[in-house]
C-alpha cells in the first residue's frame, strides 16, 4: 500500500484508490478499495471496534461514528 500524504495545513489525508482482486467462479475481477489506519483516527474520535456509517453526499464520502 502506497504511503499516506498528510498536509498538516489543510487536515487532508491524499490516499490512493487501489484495486481488490475478487475470485469468481468464471474468473477474476478488481473493485476499487480504500484503507486506512493511524493515531489521527484516534484523535478525532474514532477507536477499534466502533462502528460507523459511510454515505454518498453531494459527490462526497462521509464517515461518521455511530
Amino acid at each position: 500500500m502506497k504511503a499516506i500524504k498528510i498536509h498538516s495545513s489543510t487536515k487532508r489525508k491524499i490516499i490512493k484508490v487501489q484495486p481488490k482482486y475478487r475470485a469468481l467462479k468464471r474468473g477474476c475481477t478488481s473493485v476499487p478499495e480504500i484503507r486506512f489506519s493511524g493515531n489521527w483516527l484516534t484523535a478525532i474520535g474514532f477507536k477499534k471496534n466502533m462502528h460507523v456509517v459511510i454515505y454518498r453526499k453531494r459527490g462526497v464520502l462521509v464517515i461518521e461514528r455511530v
